[in-house]
């Protein structure tokens, strides 16, 4: 069938909808995911013109001209929507509205000025972050390149490119990933549901560092091993350099998360082979931009072999504004952590002052501050971000309602913010969830740059009612 008799076959069916994707060969991508959901999909592209064309086989990257387009019936909408959001592979919303006011497809019969993209601005700024994060990262005796951070457009992006390296540990007995503490929801989908490799999940106690030693010891085969330090929500720390000398000593990639413990609080990246940052989070903190960025150990075994996979591999899908955004936002980095740390240090606390809180999930305090200092830098902090289990649900539920912040399931921004976690990540998963200790009840908060009076003030209104919903 020829391609236009066949986009027009596609389009017909009632109720189609379209993923917008930053590349050609990431639609190829989910239409091959769909088509294995028994869901055919229609890949093409779409110009500034409005002339559409299919996407070849050999064809990658991306052209800030095009948009890749993927067509899906109706049964294919719930796995289309996993994959954009567990990849990030989705164009940014910056780029929609560009094409929304620029594009002359989009805006017949009005005359537009000609779209001028600033590139050499972008370019600039990509340089300027990479320094930034590699600067960043950094130790006395282990200094980083620009060259050793890639930059991608999302946070899950960054990670799903880990894709690409995982494969130089993999053979036909090495096809399974060890999770070690609760990580983030959607890091844990994209590498089982997206790239079918099987999880092994541990809990990211010592006792679970010890089980999986053990039955590395009887057999057990690791092409990698994903954490974060410290976790979320539960903030819990493991022992890297544990688990650096089985995966140098067994061959397995060592990739920790450094989102929630930040590259200014904390020096891991001599512990692992790769650190990957959501920079959406603190490193932004404007909450109006999205980012992530991959950073290789240049002392690792692997090094020149994962760059080498990695840049050959690599195609720049950042769109231009985005990055520059990015890069203004991220100038101060070092003094928002320390300020947001220091808040949240004195918050937890308060917290754990009270009498109707339970537990206050925090590094400092926590059952494994021991390991956190080992990794913390001199004179830095203990993160920005904090958990709350309280005695009662009745408490917490009175806590978040009175909790006069932002609320939402993010974290990172200049602003706190504050959510019920577990029923915003794992509502279809209650029990499983509970299972590693995070309970249904879970409040998470997010502290921000605000001034100290200010949250105190907060934090004791929100206390007040939790303590008034447990006298009840």
């Amino acid at each position: 069938m020829e391609f236009r008799d066949e986009l027009r076959q596609s389009l017909k069916e009632r109720g189609r909808s379209a993923m917008l994707i930053t590349a050609r060969h990431h639609a190829r991508d989910l239409q091959r995911y769909l088509d294995e959901q028994l869901t055919r999909a229609f890949v093409f592209v779409v110009d500034f013109e409005g002339n559409i064309r299919p996407v070849e086989k050999s064809e990658n990257g991306s052209d800030l001209n095009e948009i890749s387009v993927v067509v899906y019936p109706p049964r294919g909408a719930k796995e289309a929507k996993a994959y954009w959001q567990h990849t990030g592979f989705g164009i940014s919303s910056r780029r929609a509205a560009y094409w929304l006011e620029n594009a002359p497809v989009l805006n017949r019969g009005r005359e537009l000025p000609e779209a001028i993209l600033p590139i050499q601005e972008a370019k600039e700024a990509k340089v300027a972050i990479q320094q930034r994060i590699a600067d960043s990262l950094s130790t006395e005796d282990n200094k980083l390149k620009k060259s050793d951070v890639l930059l991608y457009p999302t946070g899950m992006s960054a990670i799903s490119h880990i894709h690409d390296i995982i494969s130089l540990y993999t053979t036909t007995t090495k096809k399974t990933i060890a999770i070690f503490g609760f990580l983030h929801a959607d890091t844990v989908k994209v590498i089982s549901n997206i790239y079918g490799y099987e999880c092994k999940i541990y809990s990211g106690t010592q006792y679970d560092l010890e089980t999986l030693e053990e039955e590395l010891a009887a057999g057990l085969e690791l092409c990698a091993l994903f954490t974060e330090f410290p976790g979320n929500p539960l903030l819990g720390s493991v022992d890297l350099e544990r688990i650096k000398r089985l995966s140098d000593e067994l061959f397995f990639l060592f990739v920790v998360d450094d989102t929630v413990g930040t590259s200014v609080n904390i020096d891991i990246i001599s512990h692992c082979d790769v650190v990957c940052t959501s920079l959406t989070k603190m490193f932004s903190g404007g909450c109006n931009v999205m980012g992530g960025s991959v950073t290789l150990n240049p002392k690792s075994r692997g090094h020149w072999d994962m760059k080498r996979r990695l840049k050959d591999r690599y195609f720049n899908t950042y769109f231009p504004l985005d990055m520059i955004v990015m890069e203004k936002n991220s100038t101060d980095f070092e003094e928002r952590v320390t300020e947001a740390s220091q808040n949240a240090e004195h918050l937890a606390d308060t917290l754990r002052k009270h009498s109707s809180v339970g537990q206050v999930y925090y590094p400092k305090g926590s059952p494994t501050q021991w390991i956190y200092e080992k990794y913390k830098r001199p004179g830095k902090g203990y993160g920005y971000l904090l958990s709350i289990r309280f005695n009662t649900p009745a408490a917490a539920i009175a806590f978040h309602d009175a909790l006069d912040v932002a609320k939402g399931p993010s974290l990172g921004t200049n602003f706190t913010l504050g959510c019920a976690y577990t029923l915003f990540a794992h509502f279809h998963e209650l029990e499983w969830a509970e299972k590693y200790g995070v309970v249904e009840h879970l409040v998470r908060i997010s502290i921000g740059v605000e001034n100290g009076r200010f949250l105190d003030e907060v934090i004791k209104t929100a206390l007040d009612a939790a303590e008034r919903a447990d006298k009840k």
